[in-house]
């Protein structure tokens, strides 16, 4: 259960930012910041489904995928952080949350 929570924990703040970017005004920069954060972790999700959804086992595909992912996550928590926004302090945390997701992954899949 708590390796669930670890996984899907990042999509809370998600959630809340992508409310308060509805109520408090919208931004471009955390619609941006939103979007990589949320379909990155639906990419994640949908390994549960679908194993080779990240690319199949030791193979360069898969350490691409998870380091691209990685590196697109923790720009996207630099940029909201760096921004006054209203949704910041949510979409920022959950790009960094779900980032450390992705580094859990990828040290998973390295030493298997």
């Amino acid at each position: 259960m708590s390796l669930t929570l670890f996984m899907f924990g990042p999509g809370v703040p998600l959630v809340l930012g992508w409310m308060r970017y509805r109520t408090m005004g919208r931004n471009g920069v955390d619609a941006i910041t939103l979007s990589v954060g949320s379909l990155s972790l639906l990419w994640l999700a949908s390994v549960f489904l679908f194993h080779d959804a990240i690319g199949q086992d030791y193979t360069n595909l898969r350490f691409i995928v998870i380091n691209a992912n990685f590196v697109a996550l923790l720009a996207a928590a630099v940029t909201s952080f760096s921004r006054p926004s209203p949704a910041r302090w949510y979409a920022g945390g959950g790009c960094f949350l779900t980032a450390l997701v992705w580094a859990y992954v990828g040290a998973v899949s390295a030493a298997v």
